[in-house]
């Protein structure tokens, strides 16, 4: 009977622990890595358009991560995503959403998979990157990247912007 119930007592404590390590707030959440220099390209097809009509965006994402602390010291990003609603030109001023999936190869061998949400603001072209690592290296951590684009094909006046370049940090928590 004793025996039973701290079988019993156990397995609740066991439960009560996966429990809270499952809903730990990722905001507070011990980092895993960080990466202070991020950058790449996101190319757009068809582009944002600055007379043409609202579109749907194919985002593609390439790029690398380095000075990395952690198990970690580099990596590379690769990830496609979708826009969620039509954007052009004209829509860089409101809240611009993309989800999709994406690949981090680091210097380990041990590649991330991941899932994405994708938020940009106008403000100064600046980007915010969320993603949670579905499998492989750090599996159930999120990727939170923050950084600012500049367009390197288009400029909003006269033709389509359809790559920029990006800059900035990314963590793992």
């Amino acid at each position: 009977m004793i025996r039973r119930i701290g079988i019993v007592v156990l397995a609740v404590v066991l439960q009560v622990s996966v429990s809270v390590v499952s809903f730990a707030d990722p905001a507070t959440a011990q980092t895993a890595t960080a990466c202070t220099a991020s950058s790449g390209t996101v190319t757009l097809v068809p582009g944002w358009s600055p007379t043409g009509p609202r579109e749907m965006q194919h985002i593609t994402v390439e790029g690398s991560l380095g000075d990395c602390t952690g198990p970690v010291s580099s990596g590379t990003v690769a990830a496609h995503l979708m826009s969620t609603f039509s954007q052009s030109c004209d829509t860089l001023t409101e809240p611009t959403e993309a989800r999709g999936t994406g690949k981090l190869g680091w210097n380990t061998g041990i590649p991330s998979k991941l899932t994405s949400d994708f938020a940009m603001y106008e403000s100064g072209m600046s980007a915010n990157f969320t993603g949670t690592i579905t499998g492989g290296q750090f599996s159930g951590l999120a990727l939170i990247a923050t950084f600012t684009l500049s367009p390197t094909s288009g400029n909003c006046t006269t033709t389509p912007v359809t790559q920029l370049s990006y800059v900035g940090t990314a963590k793992i928590k």
